[in-house]
């Protein structure tokens, strides 16, 4: 499963990719970044389940949660600014729903392998074998082994989802 570093690079790639170019003005500028950051954050944010294991990689990291995150920011965005709801709902939910993808492509081997992808509706838990993201080690998390995992996990995230981001980069400031 890959580290938050590779869960918020998706989510800022989420972002980047629905908003091609900066609104002009100061204002308009922030507001991407906003956009920007609140994606990350979502992206990364399904890993607190951690804190309580019984749930860890189920009901957080299913595409149910994914929807309910996309009606919760249509719906807030709705009330608060009264447009662009569906918009940055849309943001929302796929940013979230990017953690499920990524975790889906990582690699586990503690079982059960992978995650409940289709909670509640099925108790079955999915994992594609592909490894493209290396798997977290949480044990001793101090220790030299620990520390050179994790950083061979996030240097494959960058490999992987830096390329993307930085075309997207490109995309953005060329418009």
């Amino acid at each position: 499963m890959p580290t938050p570093i590779g869960h918020l690079l998706a989510g800022t790639a989420i972002a980047w990719s629905a908003s091609s170019t900066p609104a002009p003005g100061t204002a308009g500028r922030w507001l991407n970044w906003r956009v920007t950051i609140l994606c990350a954050l979502l992206a990364a944010l399904p890993d607190l389940d951690l804190l309580y294991q019984p749930i860890h990689r189920t009901v957080t990291h299913s595409v149910t949660s994914a929807a309910f995150v996309f009606i919760v920011a249509s719906a807030v965005t709705g009330w608060v600014t009264g447009r662009q709801a569906l918009r940055l709902g849309l943001l929302c939910g796929a940013a979230w729903g990017s953690h499920t993808l990524l975790d889906w492509l990582g690699a586990d081997f503690n079982p059960p392998r992978g995650i409940q992808a289709l909670w509640p509706f099925s108790d079955r838990w999915f994992i594609s074998d592909w490894d493209l993201f290396l798997r977290v080690e949480r044990r001793q998390p101090l220790s030299s082994a620990t520390v050179i995992a994790n950083l061979k996990a996030a240097g494959r995230e960058i490999a992987v989802l830096g390329p993307i981001l930085a075309l997207l980069w490109w995309r953005r400031r060329s418009r």
